[in-house]
């Protein structure tokens, strides 16, 4: 029995199409050349995205997002507004507003309308309603509540250590509402000026730009002695006729005025020559007291 060849010139091919366009056909004069398109319009779905068995992308089934806003892992949260980001995020259901981001969170709070805010990790952490630009950083701890526009709020129930390198504020004043400790192994520097405007203990001495002690009343009250010899007591009470100068010498606050003298020596008297802030005087000691 005679065959008779059949070129493919012959064969009638059906038509192939693509409607999306993301597939490409070319009749060749052998056969028919099928190019996926570079430029792929969609829409497309894709349940499982796989690399050398490994899973690229898997959306949570358990999740509800809005069409603009994106889910990335976790579980059950449940995303509206538009351009919103979770990230590894579980049971939030309060995520609205426009371009706000959550990271590792839970059951976190934007608010209403809030825009541009971020959230990193925290639990129960949130937002006021409005807020824009905020920004909360916080631990699984504390509830925390940001309500206040382009800001920055960091709570760690351990603390926050900064290590190597330089800390700068650069703002125009740093408020702390806790007490600051320098551990003795370190120092403070202040290269501007440094103003208290309520009170400043300090629990040592305080050392000048000369190396000496600054001094206060205080300081200086717990070393000099205030307590007036009853001698010279008796003798000015003596001469002046009066039986009780003892609160007048000694005064009922011993370091309320400070009073500094010199003892003038090698004339035919000596003096006592004292200052103190409102008064200078000059006492001879031959008319009023001699040594004892």
């Amino acid at each position: 029995m005679a065959f008779t060849k059949i070129q493919p010139q012959q064969l009638q091919l059906p038509t192939f199409t693509s409607p999306s366009g993301d597939l490409s056909f070319s009749d060749l004069s052998t056969g028919i050349e099928i190019n996926l398109s570079r430029n792929i319009s969609g829409p497309i779905n894709i349940n499982d995205l796989t690399v050398d068995s490994s899973e690229v992308l898997k959306l949570p089934s358990s999740s509800s997002v809005s069409s603009t806003s994106v889910v990335l892992a976790g579980t059950n949260n449940t995303v509206t507004g538009t351009n919103n980001v979770v990230i590894n995020g579980s049971s939030n259901s309060e995520i609205s507003g426009s371009f706000n981001v959550l990271i590792n969170g839970t059951s976190v709070d934007f608010g209403a309308s809030g825009q541009n805010n971020t959230i990193i990790a925290g639990d129960t952490a949130s937002f006021s309603d409005k807020v824009t630009g905020s920004v909360i950083l916080a631990d699984h701890e504390t509830t925390i509540n940001n309500d206040t526009n382009h800001s920055l709020i960091v709570s760690f129930a351990s603390g926050v250590t900064f290590e190597n390198g330089d800390v700068q504020f650069n703002g125009d004043r740093g408020f702390l509402d806790s007490n600051l400790r320098v551990n003795s192994s370190n120092s403070v520097l202040f290269s501007g000026d440094f103003q208290v405007d309520g009170n400043t203990y300090f629990s040592d001495s305080v050392t000048l730009e000369d190396s000496s002690e600054a001094a206060s009343q205080h300081w200086v009250g717990t070393r000099i002695t205030h307590n007036t010899s009853s001698a010279v007591v008796d003798k000015v009470e003596e001469l002046a006729q009066d039986t009780d100068l003892e609160n007048i010498l000694t005064g009922v606050n011993a370091y309320a005025s400070i009073v500094t003298g010199h003892i003038i020596t090698g004339a035919d008297e000596s003096y006592l020559v004292f200052t103190s802030p409102t008064f200078t005087g000059a006492i001879p000691f031959s008319g009023l007291f001699t040594a004892i």
